[in-house]
């Protein structure tokens, strides 16, 4: 009986793979090409707009900022807002007793 040879680690690209076939073929990473058409990190963007890390990430679950993964990490990259989409930090306070603070 003829042993029949499957090579499983040929069959599905995995981080190793890519990371190979980037380098060999001198390509830029993902992470890399998004910084380079305007994209901005975590930090950078805590930096422009002046909030917390925490802010960040609960504009980005409501939809506020756009941003998307950039690594198998689980590195996210985000579009800065432009100057009029930028959102309020500013939490409004509304009382019960009509205008009583």
């Amino acid at each position: 009986m003829k042993k029949k040879w499957r090579l499983f680690r040929l069959c599905t690209f995995n981080p190793v793979i890519v990371r190979w076939v980037r380098r060999s073929a001198n390509l830029e990473s993902l992470k890399d090409r998004l910084i380079r058409a305007g994209m901005l990190t975590i930090h950078q963007i805590v930096a422009k707009l002046g909030i917390d890390r925490s802010t960040v990430l609960a504009w980005r679950g409501n939809g506020r900022l756009n941003g998307r993964v950039c690594s198998d990490r689980g590195e996210w990259l985000y579009w800065l807002p432009d100057g009029r989409k930028i959102p309020s930090t500013r939490r409004t306070v509304t009382s019960p007793a009509r205008g009583a603070v």
